[in-house]
């Protein structure tokens, strides 16, 4: 019985040493973001600034999401105008991110910030 509960032990060692912190959820969605958009056309131009989560209830976590989105209007008006007349930095944007985490992976959905 001793040999069963000390390895009953080590796996929930294991697997709570497995399980990420918030602020490791946190690096590896947004890693997870930027890769997933960096690979789609529609989002090019688009810069990921910051990702903050929290921890909502049991495999649940809330965030924002920050980020840089191109002046597409501007630079449309400077192309129809020939000049440079507005300026085309990006715009900023939030969006409410919902993330869940079963311990060992994640899924994220990305909603526009009313």
């Amino acid at each position: 019985i001793k040999l069963k509960k000390l390895i009953l032990l080590i796996y929930l060692l294991i697997f709570v040493s497995c399980a990420l912190t918030t602020e490791q959820l946190e690096i590896e969605v947004k890693a997870s973001i930027v890769e997933t958009l960096k690979d789609d056309p529609e989002y090019e131009g688009v810069e990921v600034i910051d990702l903050s989560l929290i921890h909502k209830s049991g495999n649940e976590y809330i965030g924002i999401l920050n980020v840089i989105e191109p002046n597409s209007f501007a630079e449309a008006w400077n192309y129809l105008l020939q000049t440079d007349a507005l300026n085309v930095d990006g715009i900023e944007a939030k969006y409410d991110v919902e993330v869940i985490y079963d311990g060992q992976s994640f899924i994220w959905e990305i909603f526009k910030k009313e």
